[in-house]
C-alpha cells in the first residue's frame, strides 16, 4: 500500500497540542495514535473510569455534546451472520440492532473482549457495520446474534471546537490508480461500462475493500479449511502404475507444471505406495492441460453423491434481476485441502520423482461433490436469494445497482471468511447480460447463447452411435428453445442404443 510520511505536524487532542510525525495511507479510517506517541508522552489508559491520562489531563473515551443531555441507550448491537476474523487482520462485519431504529444518529460503543473495535456513528436508516481488529495469531469466530456493542441515541455529532479547517494538512491527493491494486485495474475498467460516475466510485471502493478476496498473483490461490477432501478406498490395496514416457511434443511441460504446483503449495514429494501417471493434452488455444489418470483409483473409491441443483430452478431464480456478476475461483479445486491420511493416494509419477497432492486434484471421482459441498457451505443463507452456484459457476444477482453492490459485498464477505480467492481476469461484474449454464440471461429474460448456435453450426454429421448420442445430449439441453423438438429428434433417438452404425452424408448435409 502506497502512502506518505508527514514530519512534525500539529495535532490537537481535547485542547492539548502536540507535534507528531505520522503516515498517511490511502484508506478512509480515522487517524490512529500509536504506542510510540503514548510512550513518549507517558500516557496511560484508565479502563475502569474510561479516560486517557496524558500530561496530567484526563480525556474521556466518549464525549457527547448537546445541552447537557446524556446519551440514551437504545439497545444492543449483535452479529448478523457467523463470521471468522482471520489472524492479523481487520474485517468489516454486518451487524443488527436488537430493536428497530428510527431516523437519527446513533453511537455504537463496542463491547467485545477478543477483538479490538473502534466506536462507530451511524444513521438509524442504515444497517450497522462494525470493524473488528484481530491482532492475535489465531482466527476469532463471531457467532450470529453475539452481542458486540451497546447502541446509544445522540442528538447530533459536533466537531471538536478546538479543531478548525486550518489545522488540517493535505499532503497529497491520492488517485484512483494509487488506491486500486494493479491486479484489479483491468476488472475495474471492464466493469465500469454502463455505470455512472458515482456508481464507478462505489464499485472502486468495493474492490479496494475486498481486494484481499482476489488473487494478487498466480500462486495466491487461497485455502479453504472447513472441509477437507477425503478418498475412501475401503480395504483396497495400493495401486501402482508403471511410469509412462512423456511425448516429445510435451517435452518440458511436465517440469513447468511441477514447478508451478510446488510454488502454489499444491503438491509435495511423496514416498507413497500408490502411484498414477500424468496425462498431458494440448488445448485449442495451444496451452497444455495437465492432469493425472486416476481411473484406477476412482474404481476403488466409495462414491460421494452431493445433489446438484436443477438448471431450471437456477433459471427461475434469475427472474426480476437486472444486474449480474460472474465470479470465478482461482484454481477452485486447489483451494480445498486433502485429508492428511489420503494424500498418499493421489501420488503421481514423473521423471523428476514421485509427488502427491496437498490440495484436491482434478480427475478425482468425488472432487465435484466436495466442491459443491464447499460452495453450499460458503454461501449458506445467500444461495437461491442473491447468488446462484452450480459447481464452479457462481452468479451474483441484483434488482438495482444498490441492491447488487450490497449483494456482492455479502458474497465477498463470505469468500473472505472461508479463505476462497477469486481470479479477477475471469470475473465479470455489473453485467446486464451474461452467459450462464449455456444460456444467455439478462434483464429481458433468457435466450440461447451464441456459443451454442456457433457449436451447432459447425457440428459435423455423426458417423457412429456414440456421436449420435453426444449430439442428442447436447441438443436436448436446449430443447426448450426448439419447437417440436421431440418430433424432430425422434429419428436420431431411434439410432441410439444400437451396437454399431455408420451414417452417410447426404447432399443436404442431413442424416
Amino acid at each position: 500500500m502506497k502512502g506518505y510520511m508527514v514530519e512534525k505536524q500539529p495535532i490537537n487532542i481535547s485542547g492539548l497540542e502536540f507535534k507528531v510525525s505520522f503516515y498517511v495511507a490511502p484508506i478512509e479510517d480515522d487517524m490512529l495514535i500509536g504506542l510510540d506517541f503514548m510512550s513518549s508522552h507517558k500516557a496511560t489508559i484508565n479502563m475502569d473510569q474510561g479516560y486517557l491520562n496524558i500530561c496530567n489531563h484526563e480525556i474521556p473515551f466518549v464525549s457527547i455534546k448537546g445541552d447537557s443531555v446524556p446519551a440514551v441507550k437504545k439497545g444492543d448491537v449483535r452479529i448478523a451472520t457467523r463470521t471468522v476474523v482471520p489472524a492479523k487482520s481487520v474485517l468489516r462485519v454486518p451487524c443488527t440492532a436488537n430493536q428497530p431504529l428510527k431516523e437519527g444518529n446513533y453511537l455504537i460503543e463496542p463491547n467485545v473482549k477478543t477483538l479490538l473495535a473502534p466506536r462507530v456513528c451511524i444513521e438509524g436508516s442504515k444497517a450497522p457495520v462494525m470493524s473488528f481488529v484481530n491482532i492475535s495469531d489465531n482466527k476469532v469466530t463471531l457467532f450470529k446474534n453475539q452481542k458486540v456493542g451497546h447502541l446509544y441515541e445522540i442528538d447530533e455529532i459536533v466537531p471538536d471546537s478546538n479543531t478548525s479547517s486550518n489545522d488540517i494538512v493535505y499532503v497529497s491527493k491520492v488517485t484512483k490508480q494509487d488506491e486500486l491494486p494493479e491486479y484489479l485495474k483491468d476488472l475495474y475498467q471492464r466493469s465500469c461500462t454502463g455505470l455512472s460516475e458515482s456508481e464507478q466510485s462505489e464499485l472502486k471502493s468495493l474492490l479496494i475493500n475486498y481486494s484481499d478476496v482476489f488473487s494478487s498473483h498466480e500462486y495466491d490461490i487461497g485455502s479453504f479449511t472447513a472441509i477437507e477432501h477425503s478418498i475412501d478406498t475401503g480395504d483396497a490395496k495400493p495401486i501402482k502404475q508403471r511410469f509412462r514416457r512423456t511425448p516429445i511434443c510435451f517435452e518440458g511441460e511436465a517440469e513447468k507444471q511441477i514447478e508451478k504446483m510446488i510454488k502454489a503449495d499444491v503438491i509435495e514429494p511423496s514416498v507413497s505406495e500408490w502411484a498414477f501417471s500424468p496425462v498431458l493434452v494440448r488445448k485449442r488455444d495451444g496451452s497444455v492441460r495437465w492432469c493425472v489418470d486416476y481411473r484406477a483409483l476412482n474404481n476403488v473409491t466409495k462414491k460421494d453423491v452431493f445433489p446438484l441443483p436443477l438448471v431450471e430452478e437456477c433459471m427461475d431464480t434469475l427472474s426480476g434481476n437486472i444486474w449480474f456478476s460472474k465470479l470465478d475461483a482461482t484454481w477452485g479445486y486447489w483451494q480445498i485441502k486433502v485429508k492428511e491420511e489420503d494424500k498418499c493416494k493421489t501420488a503421481f509419477l514423473t521423471k523428476f520423482g514421485l509427488y502427491q497432492f496437498k490440495r484436491m486434484s482434478f480427475g478425482l471421482t468425488n472432487a465435484p461433490s466436495t466442491f459443491s459441498r464447499v460452495m453450499n457451505l460458503v454461501l449458506r443463507g445467500l444461495h437461491w436469494k442473491i447468488v446462484l452456484a452450480f459447481l464452479d459457476d457462481v452468479l451474483v444477482l441484483g434488482r438495482d445497482f444498490n441492491d447488487h453492490i450490497k449483494n456482492l459485498a455479502e458474497v465477498f464477505t463470505r469468500l473472505r471468511q472461508y479463505g476462497i480467492k477469486l481470479k479477477a481476469k475471469k470475473c465479470d461484474l455489473f453485467r446486464q447480460e451474461v452467459e450462464y449454464l449455456g444460456r444467455t440471461v439478462g434483464r429481458d429474460g433468457m435466450k440461447v447463447s451464441q456459443s451454442f448456435i456457433d457449436t451447432m453450426a459447425k457440428w459435423t454429421v455423426p458417423t457412429s452411435t456414440k456421436e449420435v448420442e453426444r449430439f442428442c445430449g447436447f441438443a436436448n439441453y436446449h430443447r426448450s428453445f426448439i419447437k417440436d423438438f421431440a418430433n424432430i429428434s425422434a429419428p436420431l433417438y431411434g439410432l441410439t442404443g444400437k451396437k454399431q452404425i455408420l451414417l452417410g452424408r447426404t447432399t443436404s448435409g442431413r442424416i
